[in-house]
């Protein structure tokens, strides 16, 4: 059973606990070269145990560009792939370099249908699996800032509108402009998500540069969630 949500216009008559969800942004070029962007949220029932009194983790129902925490990243990518990437001097570390975030490779870069690039979040050392931990799909924004702001809007509207029964806050803040010095931002405006019982966070983050600006959707697990609270 497969229902969808658009951006605009909400499109389902029911919301069930069990399920399996996938949101895709797709952008759609005019010849104006006007982007417009719409949510998809696909709806995919999953038959639970009877034993089953709990909801599993909300974070790995989703899905971005097929992608979902949880998942081997060996799945998409090969072993010498990944430690390619693990061994760039670009990539950025958290946590004490606990936690990495490395670019996808380029047949998955070729392949994608809706961002511009996707990141993935694994652990750096310790996990010859490789799963993943959180997922950064980055669009580029041609138009002014303000642009990317309604899109943000729009995502963040739409995720809360499909998890109204969950009472998801939201945290929205600019980043301090004196916290941007040396970096490429003019501004950082993030919307979060935290999603109940700590299970994960949704982001959706607007980057102003000089050449082009950087519309962000970001889910993190849990594990790194609590790596960096802590």
């Amino acid at each position: 059973m497969t229902q969808t949500i658009n951006i605009e216009k909400i499109l389902f008559n029911e919301i069930f606990f069990n399920c399996k969800i996938k949101i895709i942004l797709t952008p759609i070029r005019y010849r104006e070269k006007v982007f417009v962007m719409r949510v998809f949220i696909i709806l995919l029932i999953l038959i639970l145990s009877l034993q089953s009194g709990t909801r599993a983790d909300y974070v790995r129902d989703f899905e971005i560009e097929g992608f979902s925490i949880g998942d081997s990243l060996l799945n998409y990518m090969t072993y010498d792939e990944i430690k390619k990437e693990l061994n760039k001097d670009n990539n950025y570390y958290y946590k004490n370099k606990t936690y990495v975030s490395i670019l996808s490779s380029n047949k998955i870069y070729e392949n994608l249908e809706i961002y511009d690039d996707i990141f993935f979040i694994i652990k750096s050392k310790n996990d010859n699996k490789f799963f993943i931990k959180g997922i950064e799909a980055q669009l580029k924004i041609d138009k002014n800032i303000s642009e990317c702001y309604k899109k943000q809007r729009s995502i963040a509207n739409d995720i809360q509108k499909y998890f109204q029964e969950l009472n998801i806050n939201e945290i929205k803040y600019d980043v301090e402009k004196s916290e941007l010095e040396g970096s490429k931002d003019k501004s950082v405006r993030y919307i979060d998500m935290p999603l109940p019982n700590e299970a994960g966070e949704f982001r959706v983050a607007c980057h102003e540069r000089e050449d082009t600006n950087l519309l962000f959707v970001i889910i993190n697990s849990k594990e790194f969630m609590n790596a960096l609270h802590n």
